[in-house]
């Protein structure tokens, strides 16, 4: 518990490798291992459900647009606390040949990472539509800061707004230029405050009742980095993509297969958490008539239709297929979601023979999403 404190308040001296050492220290009395490392329930890798879990919650009335851009980032790229203190609106990019959006992400590990005072300590990553739209609605938001010193002279414009300027960094011409910035830390209160009401399907009180699922970027970093190694990346991909400076800093993630992983899905996939999970879809399943919720309808044909998606733009993903997997997809009460789960199982089944490609993961999240929400068909049916 500790050492994972230490890493989230940015102690010197603690980092992942810290976690992964102390993997397999027996605990004398015990009997068998405990582990303290990536697999650990409460501050270990998330599971496919709880992933979609969170990809759902985010879009709740109570989350605000940069909360859910901060959880957005960590879920795609595995950023620290204090990469995303770092990011400034102007990092976000738009090239008009490619009609792609971009982030430049500061590194924060290695030989060229001065923080933002080194030109070369920026890595390129593409932006989704989806996540180029929030993050355009959060900087339109940031017009309500001045982002100004007290005389008036402009600042660098964070994309992470402060409440107020920090007097201190004002002071020190050296971090002057981060003042309206929030700090690691408080980017990390940010995530450990976030009131997304998903309760852990494995952690409990002494009286047997589900805790809250806990949230930290380090969480979403574990997950990236597993999964990266379960779709078969190099040690160099996947030290790149989580900022490390030597393939030694990730040679960790190497150590868990596929097996272990199938293994800890599989477990947490339990009666409970489906249990769990069809009470959050009865809330999103709504009537074919319905013209209260606007958005586009989803056919399989002509005279066949499964919900409506509430993307304002065309989407990216598998039609029909990564719906289910989709945080803006409201699936039919009627539909015949049972015929296209079949569906699924088959494109699931020979993606897998196929590719190890990330794409098999999403998939795995859209049939888990499938068979929940005819659960949740099921349970409205039955009048519970």
């Amino acid at each position: 518990m500790f050492a994972n404190y230490a890493i989230e308040s940015g102690f010197w001296g603690f980092n992942e490798n810290i976690i992964f050492k102390l993997d397999g220290v027996k605990i004398q009395g015990r009997g068998t291992k405990m582990r303290v490392s990536l697999l650990d329930h409460e501050h270990g890798p998330f599971t496919r459900t709880e992933v979609s879990e969170i990809t759902q919650a985010i879009h709740q009335d109570n989350i605000s647009i940069k909360e859910r851009v901060m959880v957005k980032l960590a879920l795609r790229y595995g950023l620290r606390p204090i990469q995303l203190a770092l990011l400034r609106e102007d990092d976000i990019l738009y090239d008009e040949n490619k009609l792609a959006w971009y982030v430049n992400i500061p590194r924060v590990k290695g030989r060229v990472a001065q923080l933002r005072r080194n030109i070369n300590n920026f890595v390129l990553r593409e932006l989704s539509r989806d996540l180029a739209e929030d993050i355009s609605a959060l900087i339109n938001n940031n017009k309500q800061y001045p982002c100004e010193d007290l005389n008036h002279i402009k600042l660098p414009r964070p994309l992470f707004f402060r409440q107020k300027i920090n007097r201190d960094y004002l002071a020190n011409i050296k971090t002057q230029d981060y003042a309206w910035h929030q700090t690691s830390f408080q980017i990390s209160i940010n995530f450990s405050n976030l009131e997304l009401n998903l309760f852990s399907k494995h952690v409990t009180d002494e009286n047997g009742t589900s805790l809250l699922l806990k949230l930290n970027c380090y969480r979403f970093r574990y997950t990236l980095g597993v999964r990266m190694v379960m779709e078969g990346k190099t040690p160099d991909e996947v030290a790149l993509a989580l900022d490390h400076s030597t393939t030694a800093s990730v040679s960790h993630y190497f150590k868990y297969n596929r097996d272990i992983i199938d293994f800890i899905d599989d477990s947490f996939e339990s009666s409970s958490a489906l249990k769990n999970a069809t009470l959050r879809w009865k809330g999103f399943l709504i009537d074919e008539d319905d013209d209260s919720i606007s958005g586009s309808v989803i056919r399989v044909s002509d005279i066949v239709s499964l919900g409506k998606c509430l993307k304002k733009s065309r989407c990216e993903f598998h039609p029909t297929v990564s719906c289910y997997g989709c945080a803006k997809f409201r699936p039919f009460k009627d539909a015949d979601h049972g015929a296209q789960l079949k569906v699924i199982k088959v494109e699931r089944d020979f993606i897998k023979q196929n590719s190890s490609g990330p794409v098999q993961h999403q998939l795995d999240e859209a049939l888990q999403a499938a068979i929940e929400i005819i659960a949740a068909q099921k349970a409205m049916k039955e009048g519970k």
